[in-house]
């Protein structure tokens, strides 16, 4: 047995990156180009370009962007490299070295030396096999509650509330922007409706405007007639509405008089076509046979448009029952067990569609206490009990498996007393004692960060007296040196603007640097503090922002807390006052940006849809064509947004934009303030991480 690889070819990002190179561009600008690239086939570039406003302001001169761009376009689809199919395996009765060259991958993976297509024209048995992170967390949940997770009831109705309020966030596939609305609007009742929701939110529905017919027969306020008695055999348990790819093949075979092998075979050439002329041929073809076969024109032409839209993507019944099987499990474990599930999602990211920060706000706003970083009470790992998480020694940037492992054995012969007990028993970086200090994991020993910093610099003093490259701090002993993680970006601060909200909200904090205003960013990490003076600690926007850039959220308070008070004063809503107002109404929010995206539309048109995020929950926001070019460079640039726009609740609550702006949270560092303080050593301090990772 062995995984079927696959041929990785050139796409648009790393097409940019390839020719970058060549072409002298330095590293961060086609980074920053990149990092707003939509997923798109290198072809696709010049159109791009064109089209996207994001994609306009990359910093490069015209001439020198256009023969980027150019250059990348060519390399669409030559390969690049060999990768490892997601789930698919081949196995055999004789050994595969027989059939197929075989290869070590990366990972140590067995793969055959041939993609999907071809192992199956090889005669070989090739099985889909998929490894879900969120059957981890199923198995995480059951080992902490207890609970029989095949035999949970189907039928629960605190489960199917949750969802019809759409509140799902952490379910498996139930959790997207699109599903929530879809659930507001379908008001799922049964199981049948969470694998048609699984079903429904794909391209090809989408494309092929199947939701909306869905949802208004589904719940009898649209009449379901079918022009032909063959559609009511396909289509009737679907409410005349294409869904699955099973229905697609039917309709091949029993309207255009397609075998089985010319249906599938037909399936596949409009998924890889993109030729209008070639694409037209089969159009003929199909209607041509369709009418021989006693259809009418019209009844032909939804044929071919449903075979058409699914080619893009849309998914087989047993696929769709699977994967709405776990979304509806993982709900009844979210509604019922909320900490531990939390918990369980958290150990194993990443997955899913929202950051650990994003289920953590959720956590909270489910009931669940959201205990601190400990050095003498957290696991390594994110533990759970009755309404309560607390979180892990794993969860700090950069620390080793071996730095945790001997926190927490020193810890098991006698609990830590200070900080200078902790460094003279446990062998850890200085980045790592850094972060643990700025995470709050010392708190509960008294004292505070900032004067904690500042012993760590003289114990460092002491022992290392000069060095040029990260030691570890503690005990003589050959601890673990691998590198940390760091993340790359600088501390450069966006326009605030002027619009909403104009100056910045916060009054400019001694020892504290500008906000970044890059994707996702809430702020770089100083490293280097002022003197404190007498029982001085870090302020609580210090504290946010360290510990942000410490553990990739913060449990002192959310970022948008830090100016509530003013953004009140300025008419901005919280997610929570969001989901209570009226529709029609304008409003005004604003939060830290939770995935930008462009899915397809049926339009063709460009739509932009995102999540805010708050300290009382999430804020949905669809922005259209019209105000995406006139705010796109806005969209993508930054990481915190203010938003004002028109209250929709007809197709789920959502706000439809029509003003942006980036949100300055007005924490500055005054240089001119700053007394004299430690030294980092070479390198200088990391820059602020994206936290929408």
């Amino acid at each position: 047995m062995a995984a079927v690889c696959t041929f990785q070819c050139f796409r648009a990002r790393g097409a940019l990156r390839e020719v970058a190179k060549v072409l002298g561009i330095p590293a961060h600008i086609v980074e920053e180009l990149a990092s707003v690239m939509p997923h798109l086939s290198a072809g696709e570039l010049p159109g791009a370009i064109a089209r996207l406003p994001e994609l306009r302001d990359s910093g490069l001169e015209w001439h020198k962007l256009r023969l980027l761009v150019e250059l990348a376009s060519r390399l669409d689809g030559l390969p690049r490299h060999i990768g490892t199919h997601l789930g698919g395996v081949v196995m055999s009765a004789r050994p595969l070295t027989t059939l197929s060259p075989l290869q070590r991958a990366a990972k140590g993976v067995l793969i055959v030396g041939f993609d999907k297509d071809d192992v199956e024209d090889l005669g070989l048995f090739k099985l889909d096999l998929l490894a879900l992170r969120m059957l981890g967390a199923v198995d995480d949940t059951v080992r902490e509650t207890g609970v029989d997770y095949d035999h949970l009831p189907l039928d629960n109705p605190e489960t199917f509330q949750m969802l019809q309020q759409g509140e799902s966030v952490g379910s498996f596939q139930l959790e997207s922007p699109a599903q929530r609305s879809l659930h507001q609007r379908l008001r799922p009742n049964d199981y049948e409706d969470i694998v048609a929701s699984v079903a429904l939110i794909r391209p090809g529905p989408v494309q092929a405007n199947m939701v909306g017919p869905f949802v208004a027969r589904r719940r009898g306020e649209e009449p379901v007639v079918f022009t032909d008695p063959r559609l009511e055999r396909i289509l009737g348990k679907t409410y005349g509405v294409v869904l699955f790819q099973e229905q697609v093949i039917e309709l091949a075979i029993e309207i255009a008089g397609f075998s089985p092998g010319e249906a599938d075979q037909l399936r596949r050439l409009m998924t890889h076509q993109r030729d209008r002329e070639a694409l037209e041929e089969v159009a003929q073809e199909f209607m041509r046979r369709a009418v021989a076969n006693k259809a009418s024109p019209q009844v032909a032409e939804m044929a071919f448009t449903a075979i058409r839209a699914f080619a893009g993507y849309g998914f087989c019944e047993g696929h769709a029952a699977a994967f709405g099987d776990i979304g509806y499990r993982t709900a009844y474990l979210l509604r019922h067990y909320p900490a531990q599930f939390h918990a369980a999602l958290l150990n194993n990211q990443p997955m899913g569609f929202y950051p650990p920060h994003t289920l953590l706000v959720e956590a909270r706003r489910r009931g669940v206490r959201v205990l601190p970083l400990d050095i003498n009470e957290s696991e390594a790992e994110y533990t759970a009990g009755d309404g309560w998480l607390r979180v892990g020694l794993k969860q700090v940037k950069g620390i080793s498996e071996a730095e945790v492992e001997g926190i927490v054995a020193a810890r098991s012969e006698r609990a830590f007393e200070s900080l200078a007990d902790f460094l003279s028993r446990v062998p850890v970086r200085q980045d790592t004692a850094e972060r643990l200090i700025l995470a709050g994991a010392f708190d509960s020993l008294g004292g505070n960060r900032k004067a904690m910093i500042w012993q760590l610099a003289g114990a460092l003093a002491v022992r290392t007296p000069t060095r040029s490259s990260p030691r570890p701090v503690g005990p003589v002993s050959r601890a673990d040196e691998r590198s940390c993680t760091k993340a790359s970006g600088d501390a450069s601060t966006g326009p605030s603007g002027e619009g909403v909200l104009g100056e910045p909200l916060l009054p400019r904090e001694r020892g504290v640097p500008p906000v970044s205003n890059r994707p996702g960013a809430v702020g770089p990490l100083p490293l280097v503090f002022d003197v404190p003076e007498a029982g001085e600690d870090f302020t609580v926007g210090e504290k946010v922002l360290l510990e942000w850039d410490a553990l990739g959220f913060s449990l002192t308070a959310h970022p948008l807390e830090l100016v509530r008070e003013n953004l009140r004063k300025l008419g901005v809503l919280t997610a929570e006052e969001i989901r209570r107002a009226r529709a029609g109404r304008r409003v005004t929010t604003a939060g830290v940006v939770i995935r930008p995206h462009r899915p397809p539309t049926r339009s063709g048109r460009t739509v932009v849809f995102l999540t805010l995020e708050d300290e009382t929950g999430l804020a949905d926001v669809t922005i259209f064509e019209k105000v995406y070019q006139k705010y796109g460079p806005v969209i993508f640039a930054n990481g915190l947004l203010v938003v004002k726009g028109r209250l929709e609740k007809q197709h789920g609550t959502a706000i439809v934009a029509e003003h942006i702006e980036p949100l300055d949270l007005g924490v500055r560092r005054d240089d001119e303030a700053r007394g004299p303080a430690p030294s980092r050593g070479p390198g200088g301090p990391p820059a602020r991480p994206n936290p929408r990772r």
